[in-house]
């Protein structure tokens, strides 16, 4: 069995549960996500080049992937939870619907890649297709997010300094300094 497809079967039941659930959201796990899925496009990317197979879907493939995440991204709720004093999103029916659109279109595409290929070859463009579908959806998913929450960023920071997060300011209300003067 090969790697990636196990990977993807154990990550599938957390990635699906963590949809449906409210949970913190960190601006670095955001932008750390889609690094990792690049690293590994990449490599299968290079590898694929040496072997004569076409790009050209999963380039495709990673442009749809990315719409998918922004979409996604767009359809999350994000809100300062006073009570973890953190910024947390709130699962639901359609992030989880984006996630199911972007495994069928890896899906459907790896079987139109692999047709006629010999088995090393199919292995290696099912490897890309999970790639640039995962890197596109992660990467759409973080910008849409930190686009429309600039507070995810200042939270992010102040974590990784180990601050406490301050809430948002409120629509009439001054904000109040982060630091006691």
């Amino acid at each position: 069995m090969d790697w990636h497809l196990i990977a993807t079967l154990v990550v599938l039941p957390v990635a699906l549960y963590s949809q449906l659930r409210t949970r913190r959201v960190n601006a670095l796990a955001l932008l750390l996500s889609p690094v990792v899925y690049a690293a590994l496009a990449a490599r299968a990317a290079v590898e694929a080049g040496a072997a004569g197979l076409s790009l050209g879907l999963p380039g495709l493939l990673l442009c749809c992937g990315t719409a998918l995440g922004y979409a996604q991204g767009r359809a999350t709720t994000v809100f300062y939870d006073p009570a973890v004093q953190n910024y947390r999103q709130r699962g639901g029916a359609w992030p989880l619907g984006y996630w199911a659109a972007a495994l069928l279109l890896r899906q459907g595409a790896a079987l139109l890649l692999d047709r006629g290929l010999h088995p090393a070859a199919a292995r290696l463009s099912t490897d890309l297709t999970i790639d640039a579908v995962l890197l596109g959806l992660l990467a759409g998913r973080a910008a849409a997010l930190l686009g429309r929450h600039p507070g995810l960023w200042h939270a992010g920071a102040a974590q990784l300094r180990g601050d406490t997060v301050v809430p948002p300011p409120v629509a009439g209300r001054p904000r109040a300094p982060s630091r006691p003067w």
